[in-house]
């Protein structure tokens, strides 16, 4: 990364999946790095960028609908969205983006033993059915502006 940051860059967009990736490689991966994770990339941008904003312009996991338990369940995409947030909370982040609000279609993909057709990302499905991911959210976006929405 460079050190010397043009001034037509008005903020820094951070993207990652700490808690997704690392639950994939390993089931029993503590989500609480995955916290660390942020906090420690968000200190060190600010540190290669001092005075810019940073936006978390990606987080999130995936779900299926109605699944509890294990890697595509419900629970676990709720708790990496709350997890993660923890380590968000520097003074210079000035927004989070939870990719995404709906699952949506995405071209026939083979992805491990499984078509994929579906991106399952969403804290809602298709038809706007609320995951557990969603109350995640809620919670999460609730006490970031101290009002109800």
């Amino acid at each position: 990364m460079a050190t010397n940051v043009p001034s037509e860059i008005d903020a820094i967009c951070l993207n990652s999946y700490p808690g997704w990736f690392n639950r994939a490689k390993d089931p029993t991966y503590d989500l609480d790095k995955a916290s660390l994770v942020w906090s420690e990339n968000i200190d060190r941008l600010r540190g290669i960028y001092p005075g810019k904003p940073i936006v978390i312009t990606e987080f999130g996991s995936f779900s299926l609908k109605g699944i509890v338990g294990g890697p595509l369940g419900e629970d676990l995409q709720a708790q990496i969205i709350e997890t993660e947030s923890r380590g968000m909370t520097h003074p210079a982040v000035c927004g989070l983006v939870i990719w995404c609000y709906s699952d949506n279609p995405w071209p026939n993909v083979v992805t491990g033993n499984f078509d994929l057709m579906m991106s399952p990302f969403g804290v809602v499905t298709r038809e706007r059915e609320r995951k557990l991911a969603y109350y995640a959210a809620q919670k999460l976006f609730r006490s970031r502006i101290g009002r109800s929405i």
